[in-house]
């Protein structure tokens, strides 16, 4: 059953209605954890620090963003158990660094290798904008370029979006699988994605307006919305604000 994004939103606030205290903890302590972790590395960062220090800074960057993709698993599976009615608590924000934390990275690292794919030819651009410099022919190609890849990038953010909670659900999928499993799962399905995400800029601007305050109830808000969209998906049927869990995946 393919039910509409208002349908989906009333279910995920079901869901979350006073019980909004743990996803809230888990955003905050994650976003925590991040900052201290990246801290030593910014502290004495500035315009005019090394090529050295730069590149250390970056690289630490890198590993602590794949820190955060872990930690975000462990968000997506309180948001799975709470629209299942299953048992939860705070501590299964670590829940991806106990099950299969290898995969999730790797997930990750193909994720953004995919998505330099279109940015090819923006790059191809640049390279050609600098050495030819800069005029109404190489601007153009640039604007092109441009477009492209943003197409390229929103095909492929909606392809894979259920990679990730596949890989959560079914532990044992390989990671290739997942993606090609997800891929085939969002074929007619990328439309009503995307519609459920024009449908929360209003009040993420709000939120953000807030100093970020506000994007404490929106952020599980939109997970558990994007959580209801993928069960929606994946076939399974909703009692009452409770989804009801499968045991195999049809082919």
């Amino acid at each position: 059953m393919k039910r509409k994004s208002a349908e989906l939103k009333r279910l995920a606030r079901e869901i979350l209605m006073h019980r909004y205290g743990i996803p809230m903890a888990a955003i905050v302590v994650s976003e925590l954890i991040s900052v201290a972790l990246l801290l030593p590395f910014s502290w004495d960062i500035t315009p005019q620090s090394s090529v050295r220090e730069w590149t250390i800074y970056y690289a630490a960057s890198f590993v602590i963003s794949l820190v955060g993709v872990i930690l975000s698993i462990g968000r997506v599976y309180i948001a799975l158990c709470m629209a299942r009615g299953k048992k939860y608590s705070f501590q299964d924000m670590f829940y991806g660094f106990r099950n299969h934390p290898d995969k999730y990275i790797l997930a990750a690292l193909l994720l953004i290798a995919i998505c330099l794919i279109p940015a090819i030819p923006f790059i191809l651009a640049m390279i050609v904008q600098h050495f030819v410099g800069m005029n109404i022919g190489t601007v153009l190609l640039a604007i092109a370029a441009s477009l492209l890849m943003l197409a390229g990038e929103f095909v492929i953010a909606m392809q894979y979006a259920l990679a990730f909670y596949l890989l959560i659900d079914f532990p044992q999928m390989r990671v290739l699988e997942a993606f090609r499993m997800s891929k085939g799962k969002m074929n007619g399905n990328k439309g009503r994605l995307f519609y459920i995400g024009l449908s929360f800029i209003g009040c993420s601007i709000l939120g953000l307006l807030s100093f970020g305050i506000g994007m404490l109830w929106i952020g599980p808000y939109m997970m558990q919305t994007q959580i209801c969209f993928y069960l929606d998906v994946m076939g399974e049927s909703c009692t009452e604000g409770v989804w009801t869990d499968r045991n195999r995946i049809e082919q």
